[in-house]
């Protein structure tokens, strides 16, 4: 212990992984009961990640905001330029709900689209957006419009399902989502196409407001 102390205070053990949010993207990790006993300080369920970035000393957080020109006016970036050199444009990581200057776990390249095949053959796109009370489905980011597009030759292709933060998801193929996760919800798209011939998809967001 460094001087003057002699005796631990309080010693425990706690995992970056436990929450995502609280690993580097601004959202300090909380204890969900303030009273609750030392022992169980090591434990994942005795924390949660706060509901303001940056924290919350002396009940003053600073809000990040949640439309798109003011975001990047906030963030003193412009919609294509890519902050932190992940590969993600200024656009797609707020459309993601990710840190714009942050390349690390969720808030890097690991949270671009996943592909995969499905149990018939269908091609399936999953892909994380934020959690948004005020959007339609309780999903997705204010003025921005998700396009799922399905195409055969990489060249020609075609808009399959479209979310605004006013409707959900509509048009071909079927969406799952699953719960709400660290203030993200995942979407997985499969397309109608269930056979082994080739097939692409991909998801592009555009801001329209």
């Amino acid at each position: 212990l460094p001087l003057p102390f002699d005796a631990a205070i309080l010693r425990f053990s706690y995992d970056p992984g436990w929450w995502p949010a609280t690993a580097g993207s601004g959202f300090a990790l909380e204890l969900e009961d303030p009273l609750a006993l030392p022992r169980n300080f090591e434990d994942r369920a005795s924390w949660a990640p706060g509901t303001e970035i940056n924290g919350t000393p002396g009940q003053g957080g600073v809000l990040v905001p949640d439309t798109f020109p003011e975001w990047l006016s906030f963030h003193d970036l412009n919609a294509l330029e890519d902050g932190d050199g992940d590969g993600l444009t200024a656009l797609m990581e707020f459309s993601l709900g990710l840190d714009p200057f942050l390349d690390l776990g969720f808030n890097g390249p690991s949270s671009l689209p996943r592909i995969a095949r499905g149990t018939t053959g269908q091609s399936v796109i999953s892909f994380d957006l934020p959690a948004n009370a005020a959007a339609a489905g309780g999903y997705g980011a204010n003025d921005i419009v998700y396009t799922v597009e399905g195409s055969d030759n990489l060249e020609d292709w075609t808009p399959l399902r479209v979310k605004t933060d006013t409707s959900p998801f509509t048009g071909s193929g079927t969406v799952a989502l699953d719960t709400p996760f660290n203030g993200r919800i995942q979407v997985q798209f499969s397309d109608n196409q269930g056979d082994s011939s080739i097939r692409f998809l991909r998801l592009k967001v555009e801001y329209l407001p």
